[in-house]
């Protein structure tokens, strides 16, 4: 969006205005997915997960569930993400899930390594861890 300015020399200018962000509300939480995930950083267990606009699986190491610092009512889950087939690159790296956006969620029997001890005092966390990796 653009606006004009009137200067005090009586020329005027064409300046940019930032456009208002739009706040997304959070996706309806999915307590069976938070259970799930909690379960998974328990015994210490890959998930398989789809997020929407996925075509194959990815395979996610979860360390911690928590409520967004940014809104409380918005769900994440966080660790290491070991394996996306629907982008190249992406494979070996942290990442952020919004939990109720998640279209499909399994446990695997494949065991994990936490690459990163969970520093719960991070401010990212705020507003209130529901469970995290504990080892280590």
């Amino acid at each position: 969006m653009r606006r004009v300015v009137n200067n005090p020399f009586g020329t005027s200018k064409l300046t940019r205005t930032s456009t208002p962000k739009i706040e997304v509300p959070p996706a309806p939480r999915r307590l069976d997915f938070e259970r799930l995930l909690c379960d998974a950083i328990a015994k210490e267990k890959l998930v398989s997960l789809k997020y929407p606009g996925d075509i194959r699986a990815r395979e996610f190491e979860p360390g911690v569930v928590f409520h967004s610092s940014k809104n409380r009512d918005k769900i994440n889950v966080g660790g290491c993400q070991i394996i996306n087939p629907n982008e190249i690159g992406e494979n070996m790296t942290p990442h952020y899930f919004e939990v109720g956006k998640i279209v499909s969620l399994t446990v695997t029997d494949k065991p994990f390594v936490v690459r990163e001890r969970i520093d719960i005092f991070d401010a990212r966390y705020a507003n209130g861890i529901i469970c995290y990796f504990k080892k280590g």
